[in-house]
């Protein structure tokens, strides 16, 4: 699906509203966003867009051109949600226009409230690997979103990484506590085994590079369970081919595997699902 003749208004061009512009030009796609029909409002623009040239880009509302868009994409911080989208219902036609929120913890409710219950809305939730596109976007639409703008939907997110619908909408706080909140999740138990590492007393460069290939290495077998023919079926099969009888991998995971982590894990994944409903009220 084509979206060479979209045009396209992005409002906010922070970390992940700056990662994801870029994504949209960082690969050769013939079907993808033409620069002269993107958009871009950000009044506290600090992001280096130089990579990405021939956009237009505003520091104010009200020096955007008279247009209708046919994608409007919400990349601002909840706390600024209703302030500043109040205006943006002059670029809107109900007829056209795909309105795509990646705000955390607002609702399609609360968007419906500044569009009307009328528009196609998409709430989203991608995760900070859009950076290296490399994200894994969880999206839910309500019923006045067609196929057609699903297909345009699932085209731009796929440019900064995979996407993946949901058919209930309490599942994006979920997927917020999972894949959302999961980088930061992932980076600390590297920290803990990179302080480790240091500690058993192998220099600092080098234990931040083992630690960070043994994860990269170790997440793409794990992806590839799901994509490709593979000697493996599951993770725990992985798992269990590291881990020989009586050696060292297994002294270790008798440690990690009493419990104790499986709790932490638990608590606090359920930590930030309860904040992400938090935030939705």
């Amino acid at each position: 699906m084509s979206l060479q003749n979209k045009k396209i208004l992005l409002v906010g061009c922070g970390k992940m509203g700056g990662a994801i512009l870029k994504s949209w030009f960082s690969e050769e796609d013939p079907e993808g966003v033409t620069a002269k029909n993107v958009f871009v409002v950000d009044p506290l623009l600090k992001r280096d867009l130089s990579p990405v040239r021939g956009i237009n880009i505003y520091d104010d509302l009200s020096r955007v051109p008279d247009l209708k868009c046919d994608i409007l994409l919400i990349a601002i911080k909840p706390q600024d949600f209703e302030k500043v989208l109040s205006g943006y219902n002059k670029f809107i036609d109900k007829n056209k226009t795909l309105i795509i929120s990646i705000a955390a913890g607002k609702t399609i409710g609360s968007l419906e409230n500044i569009f009307g219950k009328d528009a196609s809305i998409i709430r989203a939730m991608p995760n900070l690997p859009a950076t290296i596109s490399e994200s894994i976007t969880a999206y839910y639409a309500n019923d006045i979103v067609d196929d057609t703008q699903i297909e345009y939907a699932e085209h731009l997110m796929e440019t900064f990484g995979m996407a993946v619908e949901v058919k209930e909408e309490n599942l994006i706080d979920v997927i917020t506590a999972v894949s959302g909140s999961g980088p930061a999740f992932f980076f600390y138990f590297m920290e803990c085994m990179i302080a480790v590492a240091k500690k058993m007393g192998i220099e600092d460069d080098n234990a931040a590079l083992l630690v960070a290939q043994t994860a990269a290495g170790s997440s793409l077998m794990a992806r590839n369970i799901l994509f490709e023919e593979w000697d493996y079926s599951s993770i725990k099969q992985m798992r269990e081919a590291v881990t020989s009888p009586k050696g060292t991998t297994e002294a270790g995971l008798n440690i990690l595997m009493d419990g104790r982590l499986q709790n932490i894990v638990e608590e606090t994944m359920n930590a930030a699902l309860k904040r992400a409903k938090e935030l939705n009220s």
